[in-house]
């Protein structure tokens, strides 16, 4: 469940007791094969909100620029353009940097192991 405070930023926690759960964090090719099948346009759990260029999951770990899954290569950038998407372009699913206002499903994952 993604909230908007007033800068348009998104948290993508929301405490459940123990079953916290947040917008995906795509750490594999396999991952990725496997969300693929929920289609395109949803959000992923990484964004920029930390400085412009610097991505991060919501875990806490770094998107690398030079990721292969980024649509054109890198992110296009942008001030506005802070919240991570999945696409589909030319039969492959990628990611695309995208304000985080636009209005898009979430997809989300619980840990189950501690």
């Amino acid at each position: 469940d993604a909230q908007h405070d007033d800068e348009g930023q998104v948290y993508t926690r929301r405490e459940r007791g123990e079953d916290s759960g947040h917008l995906v964090v795509v750490d594999s090719k396999e991952e990725m094969d496997f969300i693929s099948r929920y289609g395109t346009f949803i959000w992923l759990g990484a964004t920029q909100e930390a400085g412009e260029g610097l991505w991060r999951w919501v875990d806490g770990t770094v998107l690398s620029l030079d990721n292969p899954s980024w649509s054109g290569g890198r992110p296009q950038g942008g001030e506005d353009s802070n919240c991570l998407r999945m696409i589909k372009e030319q039969k492959q699913y990628k990611w695309t940097d995208v304000s985080c206002d636009t209005i898009t499903l979430g997809l989300c994952e619980l840990n189950f192991i501690k």
